[in-house]
Formats: structure tokens, C-alpha cells, sequence
């Protein structure tokens, strides 16, 4: 397993704070409130789905067994040319049964301009598009949280208000070990 200290976001700027203002403070709603934890706080299933360097896309496809693809939320790099802020909500293909919610802060140059075109425009998950475009990527986890689903969480994942739901906070790493960004991943099942 990759670790037991509670988060300390080392990136440029706080995944978590990209997250709410995504998600939260465009649409003017109140930031949830989320807890630090530990991996080893993490329940067993939903720890095989969060403690590890690989891409979540892949993760959630291989436990759900089928393809997944992205409802685009967000996707916005006026505030920083440079730097694409996207929110997302990762879905079975098969389904669209919401498997995770996603915030995404990429360094545009980090993927080249071809990537980064497509990733404004496009519905494919980042990790699928940046294993299709060939740029092999981990997905270092810097802590993670537990919070409870608000009415916006809860209609985004799909899911009943007040469960609990566990999430991760990564820096994305490729592999000539330049930074790609960071992101903030929840499960709103398992």
C-alpha cells in the first residue's frame, strides 16, 4: 500500500480546493466538509480502489468490469491559460452508473498541445486519453478523506444523501517524472 499519513496536498495548489471551487463554488453551493484519514482508516474494498499509483480510469474499469467514460461537469483554462481545471463524473458506458467524481488540475505543456486540445473537447476519461495518446502517467496519492454526501454530491453520484463516501487526493506524475497536475477522486459507490 502507498501510505498511512494523513494528506498534505505538496502540489503548486491544494487538488482539494480545485475541487470545490469546480464543483461547488460555480453553481454558488457550500463546500461539503471532508476528514482526513488515513489509508489504513480506509474500508478494505474501497481502499484496493484508492491506495495505489495507477490511473483511476483503469482501476474503476477493471472493478466494474466494462468501459467508463466521462460527463464533463466543468472543463475551463481562461483563469490560467496554462492549466486546465476539469470536473467530471466517471460513468460505466454500459450504464451511466456513476462510479466516481473527478477534479482535475493539468498543466497544459506537461501533455502537449494535441492532448491538451482533446482533453478540453472530449468525454474520454484523462487517464484513457492520456494511455491512448501514449504517455505513460502514475498517480502519486497524497492523502485521502472521508465526507458525507450533501444534495449536490448525492445527485451527482447518484446516491442517497448522507452516505459516506471516501476519496483521494493524487498528484499526476509522467513517467520522465514531469508533473501533470493534480486531482481529487471520490467514490460514491463501491
Amino acid at each position: 500500500m502507498v501510505s498511512d499519513k494523513p494528506c498534505v496536498p505538496e502540489c503548486d495548489e491544494d487538488p482539494l480546493d480545485t475541487f470545490w471551487a469546480l464543483g461547488w463554488r460555480s453553481v454558488d453551493l457550500e463546500s461539503p466538509v471532508a476528514d482526513k484519514i488515513t489509508a489504513a482508516a480506509l474500508p478494505k474494498e474501497v481502499r484496493l480502489l484508492l491506495d495505489h499509483r495507477r490511473s483511476m480510469t483503469a482501476t474503476l474499469a477493471g472493478y466494474w468490469q466494462g468501459d467508463i467514460t466521462a460527463r464533463v461537469l466543468v472543463s475551463d483554462h481562461t483563469a490560467q491559460p496554462d492549466r486546465l481545471q476539469r470536473f467530471t463524473t466517471l460513468v460505466r458506458a454500459s450504464d451511466a452508473l456513476p462510479v466516481a467524481l473527478a477534479a482535475l488540475s493539468v498543466h497544459l505543456p506537461a501533455i502537449g498541445p494535441d492532448v491538451g486540445g482533446r482533453l478540453m473537447t472530449t468525454s474520454i476519461p484523462f487517464g484513457r486519453l492520456l494511455l491512448d495518446a501514449g504517455i505513460a502517467f502514475t498517480a502519486e496519492p497524497l492523502g485521502f478523506f472521508a465526507m458525507t454526501a450533501d444534495r449536490r454530491l448525492a445527485a451527482l453520484g447518484g446516491i442517497t444523501e448522507g452516505k459516506v463516501l471516501f476519496g483521494r487526493i493524487v498528484r499526476l506524475i509522467a513517467a520522465n517524472h514531469v508533473s501533470l497536475g493534480g486531482a481529487v477522486e471520490i467514490l460514491p459507490r463501491y
